[in-house]
């Protein structure tokens, strides 16, 4: 089992590109974690669709922020 890592503020501007993530649509929270292949929200539990294989976190974010209608 993958390990999750607690997301944290960017220290860097690529890794602030690559972090910017919208609260969780259900709960509003902002306390997320990610274990590379999707988002999880660390309140409600909600997560975003996972994708495999992992090309990079950018993709898992994307999918985290897409939002329909």
């Amino acid at each position: 089992m993958t390990e999750k890592k607690k997301l944290k503020e960017p220290t860097s501007p690529a890794e602030s590109d690559l972090m910017k993530l919208l609260p969780c649509p259900f709960c509003g929270s902002i306390d997320l974690s990610c274990d590379g292949h999707y988002i999880e929200c660390d309140n409600c539990g909600a997560n975003g669709p996972a994708i495999h294989p992992v090309p990079n976190g950018r993709k898992a974010n994307e999918l985290w922020n897409h939002r329909e209608g």
